[in-house]
């Protein structure tokens, strides 16, 4: 899913995840299936156009799968409607 990211491939989404996937991502709440999450996306990307996460781990069970990973970007664009600041911000999700 980072590499994914990282490479801005939106289309690879629907390649690896299943329709009704729920993606859970942290501020931005909870999307359920595909253009729920590809509208997240879109929204982190507008603000840290240059955000890269990269994966620490991942676990899997049956049809269930959580990555922890760690993301950094610097702020060029309005997140929760604060202006941007240019300042590099890094932080870790799950």
């Amino acid at each position: 899913m980072s590499e994914r990211l990282n490479n801005r491939d939106a289309g690879a989404l629907r390649e690896i995840c299943a329709r009704d996937y729920t993606v859970h991502w942290g501020g931005l709440g909870e999307g359920r299936g595909w253009e729920e999450a590809e509208r997240m996306e879109r929204h982190a990307l507008a603000a840290f156009p240059d955000l890269q996460v990269e994966s620490e781990w991942m676990v899997s069970e049956g049809d269930l799968v959580i990555q922890g990973s760690r993301a950094r970007g610097a702020n060029r664009g309005r997140w929760f409607g604060v202006a941007p600041t240019g300042k590099t911000a890094e932080w870790t999700a799950i």
